[in-house]
């Protein structure tokens, strides 16, 4: 085997490390929400952490910051929906962390929250942001189609107001993963996270089995060139 061969194989394998690390919420009434020793896996100097963020209140805020250990988060897409006093609002965050293997992730909010519920990825590699999508209101919430390459990941943060504290989400397409359904506080406040790897070009669904109030969608795609 040459030498270009061989690079060009190396270059074929390079693959972006994907895990799942931590879901959590609290439905305490606060405008801060910490959580603690999250544990996010050994140093790398290639290590981005992604975070899931939902929450919903009755007061019309929004978020205004996600910090891991300090360092400040970049929003990468924010969904928000008001409807009288009802919130829901969703976002993804992430930020490069190559240090650390337990850290405190915060999340600010310009006012107090009905409840919060996270989850956090791990992303080794050389990751870069793509496409984002985002939708509000409605029994089905869908966002614009997003482009997954090879070796990409998509995140999206559902959060439902509806007055019903039975109500669940269905997620499209079928080779997502969802998470856990939280509670977020409230009459019927719930917050999901589902993520998957499959590549493609397709938009991110989620329709609720009860009539909402208020819900919002936001979407995110990661990839290695």
């Amino acid at each position: 085997m040459d030498i270009i061969t061989h690079r060009l194989m190396m270059v074929a394998a390079k693959k972006m490390v994907v895990t799942q690390l931590y879901t959590s919420s609290n439905t305490s009434d606060l405008s801060t929400y910490n959580y603690t020793s999250v544990q996010i896996g050994d140093e790398n100097a290639s290590r981005w952490i992604v975070v899931s963020s939902g929450s919903t209140d009755t007061a019309n805020t929004s978020a205004t910051s996600c910090t891991i250990n300090a360092v400040s988060a970049t929003l990468a897409v924010n969904a928000r929906q008001t409807s009288g006093t009802n919130q829901s609002s969703a976002q993804v965050w992430y930020a490069k962390v190559p240090t650390g293997t337990s850290v405190t992730i915060s999340l600010v909010y310009s006012g107090s929250q009905s409840g919060n519920a996270i989850s956090v990825f791990s992303l080794i590699g050389d990751v870069n942001l793509g496409n984002v999508g985002s939708a509000t209101s409605g029994s089905t919430l869908s966002t614009s189609s997003l482009t997954v390459p090879q070796n990409g990941f998509v995140i999206a943060s559902l959060v439902m107001y509806t007055g019903n504290s039975g109500t669940t989400a269905s997620w499209s397409p079928a080779s997502l993963t969802p998470q856990t359904l939280y509670s977020t506080g409230g009459t019927g406040g719930k917050a999901q996270t589902a993520y998957g790897t499959t590549a493609g070009s397709y938009s991110v669904s989620a329709t609720l089995s009860t009539g909402t109030v208020t819900s919002a969608l936001a979407a995110a795609v990661f990839y290695e060139p």
